[in-house]
């Protein structure tokens, strides 16, 4: 079927270049939902992009679809450039230390002249969603993580074919300028309803051919759940996820300091008092373990393992 890609400028560069946002939409020739696909939002988080990249290629070979694809792989190319010594950065603007997905408005804002870079991208990519009854942002968490996906109560049900461990609620209370929860806002503002998620998964950085080829499955799952696609081969679902609001979501730090070996894996459920990690002590030549402070499920683990006190080293649900 065919795929129409569009440039659409994002900044014009100190070298006379332009650095826009490369859009790929397909529309099918029958009825169906209109849904917006993001990634690397984030510069660090490579995942999304290959995912979505992956998924583009898979459409090109297809005859139809139900209604309508927006895809955008590299939802910013401002970010991802931010690399050094053979690492991927970008979960900050460097220039400010703004959070790339922190910066969206609840209401849908018009492009001016000399605005602010980070206002007009997300001014852009926000206008991107308008028109969409469903809109995916896709996201890795930490060195390793378990699949988990942010999203209202009203909207599990839809999303539900994303196969994760775990799905945080946030509520009327919880707005942090998210892209997914902003776009939701925007829409609503207007008098319309859309169903909007942010999706966790892969590790920052990198990207395992494995775990590629079975979220890419996942997402052909959701795809066909929505009516998008049809006669696409799907997998069972997996037994229902944990279920948290996002108020119950806490960074767990490091109450010493040293080298800190992890002794546990992301999903797992532990026990206040339970151990999950050694730290290796340089100062005494000692080593301690790290323990639960309350009943929790770990989400994710950070990436830094030589460790200060009070240094954030997971994220985890409280339960």
């Amino acid at each position: 079927m065919k795929i129409t890609k569009t440039s659409i400028p994002l900044q014009q560069l100190i070298s006379g270049e332009t650095l826009s946002i490369k859009v790929f939409t397909c529309a099918g020739s029958k009825p169906g939902p209109a849904i917006y696909l993001q990634g690397n939002l984030h510069g660090s988080e490579i995942f999304g992009g290959a995912l979505l990249t992956k998924l583009i290629e898979f459409l090109s070979k297809q005859k139809d679809i139900c209604g309508r694809l927006t895809i955008v792989p590299l939802a910013n190319p401002l970010a991802v450039q931010a690399q050094m010594s053979g690492f991927q950065f970008g979960r900050w603007n460097t220039q400010n230390g703004k959070n790339w997905n922190r910066i969206f408005s609840s209401t849908f804002k018009t492009i001016l002249p000399g605005m602010a870079i980070e206002e007009k991208f997300a001014s852009l990519l926000q206008s991107l969603t308008k028109g969409h009854d469903i809109i995916l942002d896709i996201h890795s968490d930490g060195k390793q993580s378990v699949p988990h996906l942010y999203t209202a109560a009203a909207s599990l049900e839809i999303f539900s074919p994303l196969e994760t461990a775990c799905q945080l609620i946030f509520g009327e209370n919880d707005y942090q300028g998210a892209f997914d929860e902003s776009c939701a806002a925007a829409v609503k503002s207007e008098g319309r309803v859309t169903h909007a998620a942010t999706w966790e998964i892969g590790t920052q950085g990198t990207i395992d051919l494995a775990e590629l080829n079975k979220q890419f499955q996942n997402l052909l799952n959701f795809l066909s759940h929505s009516g998008i696609l049809q006669n696409t081969p799907t997998s069972p679902l997996s037994p229902e996820p944990l279920v948290f609001p996002l108020a119950s979501v806490q960074t767990l730090c490091a109450d010493s300091f040293g080298y800190l070996v992890w002794t546990t894996e992301p999903g797992a459920k532990l026990k206040a008092g339970n151990p999950f990690a050694c730290i290796y002590n340089p100062a005494s030549g000692l080593s301690n373990d790290c323990y639960a402070p309350y009943d929790l499920f770990l989400l994710a683990q950070y990436p830094l393992q030589a460790i200060s006190e009070g240094q954030e080293l997971a994220k985890v649900v409280r339960v």
